[in-house]
């Protein structure tokens, strides 16, 4: 009897984490795009293909964006 609560106990516990893994996974990518394009943005104003304006409204919606995902 015990045997079968155990069981279920871990089968939920597993259930839940894989949720939240997955959960994690998904914020884990996002932030990664969104770094990537703060970057591109930042050798494309280094390089002098975009406006210092342009780069900074692209750095102020990126970092808003990942900082609400953290």
């Amino acid at each position: 009897m015990v045997d079968v609560f155990i069981e279920a106990f871990i089968k939920d516990f597993n259930n839940k984490t894989k949720t939240q893994n997955a959960e994690r996974a998904n914020i884990i990518g996002e932030i990664d795009a969104l770094n990537k394009r703060y970057q591109n943005a930042l050798l494309k104003n280094a390089d002098g293909e975009m406006a210092d304006d342009d780069f900074k409204e692209v750095k102020k919606l990126t970092k808003g964006k990942i900082e609400a995902l953290e």
